[in-house]
């Protein structure tokens, strides 16, 4: 449901009287001096002025948070821009590019693949819960004295700081509903799903809002490199959108092909098989030579951060990696574990692994079954987005290499770690 069928009317920050402008010019200035490094991102914000939303049956609180959408357009309802202080509107403005700069509209549906929400209608629990964890992820990095007041912040909920909005969403999912309720709805720029005041026309386009990320990291690397100002997170996330690209196909493969040459190349005497040169020996039973296959075992970290396209792409594309190094399909295990390992199984093809689980995370329970499991394994390959503990020393079975879907986590040395990019890291 578009804006035009709500009847909202919509009109640029030109059409304003003069006191309104005024206060949105000071709110961005505010909003550049509380993060510098995030500037690029606050100026490409394309302003929207959006009334009779209460005339077409919407809250008169929708746009208290100066919701932003997929275009980066951000919408200003004129009784907020009245009655909000410049410095309150500057916090909206960097607490909404922080949705943007991070992608929560993309990641949204990573983490939940099949919302049922439906364009232009009242958001689902599902977007509620996603909400206040995007809000968790931004607004623990906004300077302390630049908060509103109720802005949700991970310790108010018992949580931990500096966590992506994956960790959050897991960690509310058995709250009670009126726990996990955005105060506030920052709008399609944090889940996608279009609001009744969109006007579905086009804002930026893919290309120049990526361009406005690599700009923006830039900034954010140069000034950390500076000393200056910049959280930890922003700090990472611009390593993250700046790193050059890796072909994390070709990484693993040497990993793997690392992790099992040495198995391949041990060659064994067995007496399970006499050797044919028995004969030229009467009375002596000679061992033939044996090669071992390796044995392979895929641990899936199936906690609930996980569930969903991630690691779905990743199962498929850690199979045929191992199918183009050599191991054979019959050496192939497929271990499940979220805080709870469970039974490992045979796979012929990626698409035949039963994914079981949705808890927590605690690795270590899948690493010690697969260190008890016969035939032990010769290589452990881990898929995680590493929100998990490790065991302090490196397990007694062969080769780990991990996975990684969140390079913002690292395990430990012991284990080699190959970075897998998708679109919500």
């Amino acid at each position: 449901m578009t804006s035009a069928a709500l009847g909202v009317r919509r009109s640029g920050v030109q059409d304003l009287p003069a006191p309104l402008r005024e206060a949105w010019a000071a709110a961005r200035v505010r909003a550049a001096h509380t993060a510098p490094y995030l500037t690029t991102a606050v100026l490409a914000l394309q302003p929207v002025v959006v009334d009779g939303l209460e005339e077409a049956g919407c809250s008169a609180a929708a746009l208290r948070a100066f919701p932003v959408d997929t275009g980066w357009r951000v919408h200003l309802d004129p009784h907020w821009l009245a009655v909000t202080p410049p410095a309150g509107i500057a916090f909206w403005l960097v607490h909404q590019v922080g949705h943007l700069l991070r992608q929560h509209a993309d990641r949204f549906g990573a983490a939940c693949p099949q919302p049922a929400a439906v364009p232009g209608q009242p958001r689902t629990p599902e977007q509620q819960r996603w909400n206040v964890s995007a809000d968790c992820e931004v607004n623990d990095d906004v300077p302390g004295d630049a908060r509103a007041s109720d802005a949700v912040l991970p310790s108010s909920l018992g949580l931990a700081d500096g966590q992506p909005a994956e960790v959050y969403w897991a960690a509310l999912a058995h709250r009670t509903p009126t726990s996990v309720q955005a105060t506030v709805d920052c709008g399609s720029g944090t889940d996608g799903v279009a609001r009744g005041w969109d006007s579905g026309e086009p804002g930026l386009t893919e290309p120049e809002a990526r361009q406005v990320r690599r700009e923006t990291a830039r900034t954010v690397a140069a000034r950390g490199r500076e000393g200056g100002d910049v959280p930890e997170a922003w700090r990472r996330w611009a390593e993250q959108v700046l790193e050059p690209v890796v072909d994390w196909r070709r990484e693993l493969s040497a990993a793997l092909r690392l992790g099992v040459a040495g198995v391949v190349g041990r060659v064994d005497y067995s007496y399970v098989r006499p050797s044919r040169r028995a004969g030229a020996v009467p009375g002596v039973v000679l061992p033939s030579l044996r090669q071992p296959v390796p044995q392979v075992t895929v641990l899936l970290d199936t906690s609930q951060s996980m569930l969903g396209e991630p690691l779905s792409r990743a199962v498929a594309e850690v199979g045929g990696v191992l199918r183009a190094v050599g191991v054979a399909r019959h050496s192939l295990r497929v271990l499940c574990c979220d805080s709870t390992a469970y039974d490992s199984a045979r796979v012929l093809d990626a698409r035949e692994v039963q994914v079981v689980g949705g808890g927590g995370t605690d690795l270590r329970a899948g690493l010690a079954a697969a260190a008890s499991a016969r035939p032990r394994p010769d290589l452990v390959v881990v898929l995680t987005d590493g929100g998990t503990d490790w065991p302090q020393e490196r397990p007694r079975h062969g080769a780990v290499v991990v996975g990684l879907l969140d390079s913002r986590r690292r395990p430990p040395d012991w284990a080699r770690t190959v970075d897998i990019p998708w679109g919500g890291a």
